[in-house]
């Protein structure tokens, strides 16, 4: 990983304002314990991808005919119907005409797109790949303090150059894994035709995992597949890795509420809570796919990393789709 970028808007709106305007409760409140999130306003997503792509690039020491793919990552709409954000990415940061494409992976969007890049890094004759992931949840028919049961919704973006250079840091091991009969619970009792989004449907996951409910599927049995695939996927990180859980210095994730981390992805991990940048995702919100890179820059800023030092990446996807990356600190 030759270069990070990230683009968090400066307007926060903090959890004390959403009570007050009526659009977040107390008990919400303290459920999730988050302090504010990051608001785009009218800033679209590719332009905040542009910003942390032109970053990226930046401080990787790469020049824009290095790169020999561009991948998109996002969870929302990013503009115009039958527009290609990538090409617009593309045409703004690098100026180039290489491949570049969009992946709509969920919240473990970034990580499929690394695994993507090292296999297009290994079969081909580039030096390096541009990721970047945005989204702006500041749409009309977004709530972004309701939409989600397990956390609250922000806007930024994150970009990493992923390269055969050395760089910042070194991609040990990246595995993943999918439980794809646990689709329906985010298509439960709603019609897949026509989309919601076409006919003014307010989103709400709420909905869906209600009536998934309904059908007579029990959501611990649901969390226990998951926290087990997830665990699997760790070990066999660990080991490509050669390495030990005790070897992880840091954790980056979704953020989502506390309570939620600790549950679906640190203590079934066995994971000391310390590691983790939840004390930082309760001041930004859940950036759709973009969590885990800005979480990595926030603690590289932040003076936390040091040579040698291994930081483990968790992604947790609709489909169910899940991985681990780890990297090791130059």
């Amino acid at each position: 990983m030759a270069g990070t970028g990230v683009y968090l808007p400066d307007r926060v709106m903090t959890a004390e304002e959403a009570v007050r305007l009526g659009r977040y409760t107390e008990q919400q409140r303290a459920e999730h314990e988050q302090i504010s999130v990051r608001v785009a306003d009218d800033m679209s997503a590719p332009d905040m991808a542009v910003e942390a792509g032109r970053r990226a690039l930046e401080r990787s020491g790469h020049e824009a005919a290095d790169i020999g793919l561009l991948i998109h990552v996002n969870v929302f709409h990013q503009g115009p119907d039958g527009w290609s954000p990538p090409h617009y990415i593309q045409r703004h940061v690098l100026g180039t005409d290489v491949p570049a494409l969009e992946i709509r992976q969920g919240c473990n969007g970034m990580l499929t797109a690394v695994d993507m890049a090292a296999a297009y890094l290994r079969s081909k004759p580039c030096e390096a790949v541009l990721i970047t992931s945005a989204d702006n949840f500041s749409a009309p028919l977004v709530d972004r303090w309701q939409a989600h049961p397990g956390c609250v919704l922000g806007d930024g973006a994150a970009a990493v150059v992923l390269s055969k250079r050395p760089g910042v840091a070194e991609l040990l091991a990246l595995g993943q894994a999918a439980l794809p009969d646990l689709e329906e619970m985010r298509r439960s009792g709603i019609p897949l035709f026509p989309p919601g989004a076409t006919v003014g449907t307010v989103m709400d996951f709420k909905v869906p995992t209600a009536h998934y409910r309904t059908t007579g599927a029990s959501l611990m049995e649901v969390g226990t597949r998951i926290n087990d695939a997830l665990s699997g996927v760790l070990k066999q990180t660990l080991a490509d890795a050669a390495l030990e859980l005790s070897d992880i210095t840091a954790v980056t994730h979704m953020n989502m509420a506390p309570q939620r981390v600790d549950e679906r992805m640190l203590a079934p991990l066995g994971i000391d809570g310390s590691k983790s940048t939840t004390g930082f995702g309760r001041t930004v919100g859940h950036l759709g796919a973009s969590d885990q890179f800005v979480g990595l820059d926030h603690l590289m800023s932040a003076g936390r990393l040091s040579s040698g030092d291994h930081v483990l990446m968790v992604g947790v996807g609709p489909g169910v789709d899940l991985s681990c990356a780890i990297l090791r600190m130059r």
